[in-house]
């Protein structure tokens, strides 16, 4: 599936800044998404392993899960993290394959 920039009606249904921790009842359970994820680190270090694969995460570095995925978020220690839940367009559940994670420093 192809979609063009011009055609995203991004629904936003959950935005928080949370600190996740190794002791935290979000970490280490693995979650299966119904909508797309965003995190964004903007402290702490850790992995968030997605489909069974791990990526690391660091200060800085922003994870997209696509609607679908199973992750779990493993920290080292205290993790800040923004999360952000949404979807692609309005009207229904975005379903994509790819996995993206960057380093914006």
């Amino acid at each position: 599936m192809i979609m063009l920039l011009k055609n995203m009606i991004p629904f936003v249904r959950f935005a928080r800044h949370r600190v996740i921790s190794p002791i935290s009842s979000d970490a280490f359970r693995c979650v299966q998404t119904r909508d797309n994820r965003l995190f964004f680190v903007t402290n702490g270090v850790g992995k968030i392993n997605v489909e069974g694969e791990n990526y690391p995460l660091e200060r800085a570095t922003v994870a997209l899960i696509p609607a679908g995925c199973k992750y779990s978020l493993n920290p080292d220690s205290s993790m800040k993290l923004i999360i952000i839940n949404f979807d692609y367009i309005y009207q229904k559940h975005s379903f994509f394959k790819s996995i993206i994670i960057l380093s914006v420093i």
